[in-house]
């Protein structure tokens, strides 16, 4: 269940005074506009900018079959220690970019993230050595750190709960999709002669300066919150700001009520309505002042909001040791390992199965386009059903089916006598290919979407986010080892490790599932009421709910 307040509630907080007078079909209409607006003018420039993302992140694979290994001299295991370098920056630095762009703005800071990796792809094309490699790999990823949990981040200040898990659906649908155009590319770059440089430093070139490119365009078109998007009138910006505290952010705090800005904060509400210290006072009758101006075409302005968004000590700890972040942070550790392992070396076992040449970049685009068709069908699920955790889970059952395929095709056809080399039956490890590329490819958006609706409020948003993506991305480091030449042709090991971790993120799905059910239940029956009595020193009441977050009494964990 989706519902964030007890049976007794309603679908926003019970008593709400809305800004200006207005009412609440007024308001309601005004958000349809907005999220309307955001849907055109926003999701489409992202879901470009992720689809640059995946791209940059994944021309290396295609690199690799274009001849980079033979024209670097690289060795054994080098190619891999050169993936995992990239890792190495990528993680370190996952959370002080998230909270760089929550100081900074989105529209400034994301843009610039572009422009950097798309300049460290670009170099990419004129390294030379393993140690021009390595250099060039740590540069985009310090660069793309921020990027991902970056943009969903951003995505809060813009979209509710409700509305945002089809949204980062569409947007990391984009990792497939990615990898198809990633593949008519290569096939077509790889071809490109021109002076000393020839096949794979072009898939670089290209792609680093359309990186730039897109990077300096989003600079002029990104806001970095409703109340900068020039593409709302000033009404529609207050609507933004009201809906988001209404129905999002502060909704567990029931009794809000907006005053205007020239008015004292409690003075328009009536005495039995004010913030009250008693316990039964601030579970059922506690007002939240919402200071607004009341002139229309002015941004509507939260009094208060630096007090209430600031990171305190407790934020820390409520983010990084939340259970649901720990659930997450192993739910991402082995979806991440999967995606990424497919991403790198689905190139490389296509090899095996004998697509070469032009052939092989072109015939990762089926698999990837099937993974992009079912990622934007089991999210839309997800929304309409909202539902978390079954697609979730189902899709950990379709990448593990997969990477079984891929096993099992590798033992199948037995031996060749003659030559004593192992046959590869292709149209299963093909089947595989299809199976564990949607799996692992929805498996990320679901795992990002059920933290995103949960995590509250935006600063511990932002902490659990940053380490729920970098320490997951640890698994990154094995990814870079899992199908190593050594174990060619069969990848017995890879294949292996890749089964194990979607049958693990099953249980850790049902393992999340079982713990916010009986939390849901233990507060339903007023098992964590206490947490509003714990007022700490120099905070107000208010303050102390909305600083609770996904800790308050009246949370319910999203399904």
């Amino acid at each position: 269940m989706f519902s964030r307040w007890n049976s007794s509630s309603t679908s926003t907080p019970a008593t709400v005074a809305y800004p200006n007078n207005w009412s609440r079909s007024h308001l309601d209409s005004l958000s349809k506009i907005v999220v309307r607006k955001y849907d055109v003018r926003i999701i489409p420039l992202v879901f470009l900018t992720y689809t640059i993302f995946w791209l940059d992140r994944s021309n290396i694979a295609l690199a690799r079959v274009n001849g980079l290994e033979q024209d670097l001299g690289l060795q054994s295991s080098q190619f891999n220690a050169s993936l995992a370098v990239f890792f190495a920056f990528y993680i370190l630095l996952n959370i002080p970019a998230n909270i760089l762009l929550r100081r900074i703005g989105g529209g400034t800071f994301l843009p610039a993230l572009m422009v950097a990796w798309g300049i460290a792809t670009l170099c990419s094309g004129f390294v030379t050595n393993f140690a021009g490699l390595c250099a060039s790999r740590a540069a985009v990823g310090a660069a793309e750190a921020g990027f991902l949990g970056g943009v969903l981040l951003w995505l809060g200040f813009f979209y509710t709960n409700d509305e945002i898990v089809s949204r980062i659906g569409i947007l990391l649908s984009s990792m497939p999709l990615s990898g198809s155009l990633g593949g008519l590319l290569a096939g077509g770059l790889s071809r490109i002669q021109a002076g000393s440089y020839s096949r794979w430093p072009w898939i670089f070139f290209i792609e680093g300066a359309l990186t730039v490119v897109v990077g300096i365009i989003a600079y002029f078109v990104m806001p970095d919150t409703p109340a900068t998007a020039s593409f709302l009138t000033g009404e529609e910006k207050i609507a933004a700001k009201a809906r988001m505290i209404l129905l999002d952010h502060r909704s567990f705090v029931r009794r809000i009520a907006f005053v205007p800005s020239n008015s004292s904060s409690n003075s328009d509400i009536p005495k039995s309505r004010r913030n009250s210290t008693h316990p039964e006072a601030a579970r059922n009758e506690t007002v939240t002042t919402i200071r607004f101006s009341t002139t229309l075409d002015i941004p509507a302005t939260i009094i208060g909001a630096s007090s209430t968004d600031r990171i305190h000590k407790s934020t820390w700890r409520r983010a990084v040791l939340h259970p649901v972040t720990l659930f997450m942070t192993l739910g991402c550790f082995f979806t991440v390992e999967s995606i990424y392992a497919y991403n790198l070396f689905v190139p490389t076992l296509l090899v095996e199965m004998g697509f070469t040449g032009v052939r092989n970049p072109l015939m990762t685009v089926p698999p990837n386009i099937f993974a992009f068709l079912y990622t934007i069908c089991i999210t839309q699920y997800s929304q309409r059903s909202r539902r978390v955790a079954l697609p979730l889970m189902v899709s950990a059952c379709l990448a593990t089916l997969g990477f079984l395929f891929l096993l099992i095709g590798s033992f199948a056809g037995g031996t060749d006598a003659q030559r004593g080399e192992p046959i590869i039956v292709k149209p299963l490890q093909y089947a595989g290919t299809f199976l564990a590329g949607a799996g692992v490819s929805a498996s990320t958006p679901l795992a990002m979407s059920w933290l995103c609706v949960n995590a509250n409020p935006h600063y511990v948003r932002a902490i659990s986010l940053g380490f729920v993506i970098g320490v997951g991305n640890f698994a990154a480091f094995l990814a870079s080892y899992a199908y190593i030449k050594t174990s060619a042709p069969r990848y017995v090991e890879g294949h292996s490790i890749n089964i194990a971790f979607n049958a693990c993120l099953l249980l850790v799905g049902v393992a999340s599932l079982w713990w916010m059910r009986r939390e849901n239940a233990r507060r339903e029956q007023g098992g964590r009421d206490h947490r509003l009595q714990d007022l700490p020193p120099g905070v107000s009441r208010t303050e102390h709910e909305m600083l609770l977050g996904w800790d308050h009494p009246r949370f319910r964990f999203h399904m």
